[in-house]
């Protein structure tokens, strides 16, 4: 997507969409302590939604037994565990020490 822009510009856009990201996983990091708290989704609203897909970008999946068990609490990482591809980048490598850092069960 930002092939045909000058270095600087793609570092910068390449940046802005770093942010953007952490600003999504924050949000998504309190909404699931939030859920846990609870125990379940509140009543009424459905975190399986268009609406809650269109927001996020994750597409409809169905749930299985590992993705449930997921939820149950664990702490001991995530359901698969992200590997970054290039030692020499910053930024995969820091996306794979806060990945495996939680119990998502999203993969990435």
């Amino acid at each position: 997507a930002f092939d045909n822009l000058p270095a600087g510009e793609k570092i910068q856009k390449l940046k802005e969409a770093v942010a953007a990201k952490d600003l999504s996983i924050k949000h998504l990091t309190k909404e699931v302590a939030r859920l846990k708290r609870l125990g379940s989704a509140p009543r009424g609203r459905s975190t399986d939604s268009p609406s809650t897909r269109a927001a996020y970008g994750t597409p409809r999946t169905e749930k299985s037994a590992r993705g449930r068990a997921a939820y149950a609490g664990t702490s001991d990482g995530p359901v698969t565990k992200y590997v970054c591809n290039l030692r020499t980048d910053a930024i995969d490598v820091r996306l794979e020490e806060f990945y495996n850092a939680t119990s998502s069960a999203i993969q990435i």
